[in-house]
């Protein structure tokens, strides 16, 4: 069965050592990418484009907002972590690129529903736009011809 890759931008100097969230994403084929400070996340967003960004609010040289400016009106969906007293709460800030309406704070519990459910509606979105039409002429006729992946090809269960 094939897979549609996410790819995933982590941002922090603590993304890599997030062991339980990149495990997680990892059993979910995700590709992870990794920025220690917002400058470096900027440039990686300049070259290519992300699925999903999850970031530290509070980075090294500065505070998140530059991403968040950077990704409004992409496809990006962008969640922000502050760090609390015992771990961290995460902010839902733009689903693919737009404000995310109606968030809260999310406990790790949360944040991987939230994922889950994310990564599902890129996935969907993903297997959509790599359906390809072909004009097809048989004699006189032609006739657009539309090929999708086989039904459940391009999905994966994110249960738990």
């Amino acid at each position: 069965m094939s897979v549609v890759g996410v790819e995933v931008l982590l941002v922090g100097p603590r993304a890599r050592g997030s062991s339980q969230l990149l495990q997680w994403l990892g059993s979910r084929e995700c590709e992870c990418h990794f920025a220690t400070t917002c400058k470096e996340a900027c440039a990686l967003l300049s070259r290519s484009g992300y699925d999903l960004v999850l970031s530290e609010y509070d980075l090294p040289d500065r505070a998140a907002y530059p991403l968040l400016e950077k990704l409004i009106g992409s496809t990006t969906t962008l969640f922000l972590s502050a760090i609390v007293e015992n771990g961290f709460l995460w902010v839902p800030a733009l689903l693919r690129g737009r404000r995310w309406l109606e968030s809260h704070m999310l406990r790790p519990g949360e944040l991987r529903e939230a994922l889950s459910d994310v990564l599902k509606e890129v996935r969907r979105d993903k297997v959509e736009s790599e359906e390809t039409a072909y004009a097809v002429t048989l004699g006189d006729e032609v006739a657009l011809v539309t090929v999708a992946p086989a039904p459940g090809d391009a999905r994966k269960s994110d249960e738990f």
